[in-house]
């Protein structure tokens, strides 16, 4: 072998044992150099090498509780991003070349960033302060990075971490639809949303719970059946109904109303039952509810004399 080759071939062997790879007298085969054991090639070897190799384990706390949750594997897939800070708002949108307005679609005042999007908005933050008051939940901004505010939610609220995860999903929607369907955003109608999807997750993890409390009502089950509740403290009222298709099928809807008395808020929980089986296709259903008042009002046992309430 001439010099000039005779050195290009040590270097190149000297290039393969850097890489990790030897020549010896033996047929070639595939092996994993970082597995002692054996040499062969397995996901988790592969993965804890490349682990390893980018040197940024910053994020490992919360990999091994988010997971646990038992979400849709679409809402995981969603807060992962969010906590690698790779949601596509405008300033990751910039760094890949777009063009575009950059600043947040929702209070137009600052540069939309992840954790101004998610936290730090005037939108995000009434959202989150009415998902928190109607939990009775503490809520407060913690801290300037996303990590922050999510290590400090797992920590302060066992009970509902995975509330988190639906808020910011609900804010990501009402961001997207003001982006691109033009749909102003609308912080009731998005805690509305959150608190639906919530609830169903919930059901979802305490299934036991709810079925011993659906199954054994005070009234003979003929489906579909509805529900209707309403309450008001200091003028400020609350309506719930629930639509009971089976023992496991439901539709649930509750919503917060201002300026209302008892008898007010009994009768939109009404209307919103009746709207809502209207919706679904509904044309033949009973109504319970525990209110002697509206119901003698319904079957026109007594007449309502308040014009506030005829309509």
């Amino acid at each position: 072998m001439e010099g000039s080759l005779k050195d290009d071939w040590s270097r190149y062997v000297m290039a393969l044992n850097r890489s990790g790879v030897s020549l010896r007298h033996e047929k070639d085969k595939r092996v994993w150099s970082t597995n002692l054991v054996d040499g062969s090639v397995t996901t988790r070897h592969a993965y804890e090498y490349l682990f390893n190799l980018c040197g940024d384990h910053s994020w490992k706390w919360w990999a091994s509780d988010i997971w646990k949750w038992n979400v849709s594997v679409k809402l995981y897939c969603f807060f992962w991003l969010v906590l690698n800070n790779r949601i596509l708002t405008w300033d990751n949108l910039g760094r890949r070349g777009w063009q575009g307005p950059g600043y947040c679609n929702m209070c137009h005042s600052e540069e939309e960033t992840i954790h101004h999007l998610f936290f730090h908005c005037s939108f995000a933050l009434n959202v989150w302060q009415h998902v928190c008051a109607t939990l009775r939940l503490d809520w407060q901004e913690w801290s300037n990075i996303v990590e922050g505010h999510v290590q400090h939610w797992i920590q302060n609220h066992t009970q509902h971490r995975g509330l988190i995860i639906f808020i910011c999903w609900g804010l990501w929607r009402s961001r997207n639809a003001r982006v691109f369907d033009d749909i102003a955003p609308n912080c009731f109608m998005t805690c509305f949303r959150i608190m639906g999807h919530y609830k169903d997750y919930r059901k979802m993890n305490h299934r036991d719970v709810f079925m011993r409390r659906v199954v054994e009502p005070l009234c003979d089950l003929t489906y579909p059946v509805g529900f209707f509740d309403g309450a008001t403290q200091g003028h400020q009222g609350g309506v719930g109904c629930q639509i009971l298709f089976s023992q496991q099928h439901s539709y649930n809807v509750w919503m917060g109303i201002e300026d209302s008395t008892n008898n007010f808020s009994e009768l939109v929980a009404v209307w919103t039952c009746l709207f809502w089986a209207n919706l679904k296709g509904i044309r033949d259903i009973r109504i319970f509810g525990d209110s002697r008042v509206v119901i003698d009002w319904l079957n026109l046992k007594s007449e309502i004399h308040s014009i506030y309430l005829q309509h």
